[in-house]
């Protein structure tokens, strides 16, 4: 059993993760090491979700022509642009909120599950957040993803 790495409980809803999802976030832990930051933020979830290139997320940004290598570049390139102010008033608890929003982001889909997808739509909605920022900048948003995430949900199901 995966700890509980961003301090929700299974009453919350990390009990419906996949098992890829919680990879996502278990990993997103380690990029949050990596880059020497206290917290896990979108921008180690992304990361995370880019570097295990697998699941319905990673086919989505595929489908959509984004290049991994790019978008880890355009993530590390924003990191490295904020200031140490910025750094330091950083959500402590955006994973939680990328994690909520996931749990929504499935009920709107219609799952009994949350998954990569689900993630992926989730830090989309936080504008705010360098993930978001990062697929801005790379021309993709909430507004392209979930189509696509919908055309591959649904040619699942036939």
């Amino acid at each position: 059993m995966m700890k509980n790495t961003i301090g929700i409980n299974r009453l919350t809803g990390l009990a419906r993760l996949t098992r890829l999802a919680r990879q996502v976030i278990f990993n997103g832990r380690q990029e949050a090491k990596k880059l020497n930051s206290k917290h896990i933020n979108s921008e180690h979830l992304l990361l995370a979700l880019i570097k295990g290139e697998r699941g319905i997320a990673a086919n989505v940004l595929v489908n959509l022509r984004m290049n991994f290598s790019e978008i880890e570049k355009e993530v590390i390139k924003l990191i490295n642009n904020q200031s140490e102010e910025a750094k330091k008033e950083n959500d402590n608890f955006q994973a939680r909120k990328i994690v909520m929003q996931a749990i929504e982001e499935s009920k709107s889909l219609k799952h009994n599950y949350v998954g990569t997808e689900d993630l992926l739509l989730a830090m989309l909605c936080f504008k705010e957040g360098i993930a978001a920022q990062a697929l801005a900048n790379l021309n993709l948003d909430f507004d392209n993803v979930r189509p696509e995430t919908e055309r591959i949900l649904d040619g699942m199901k036939t």
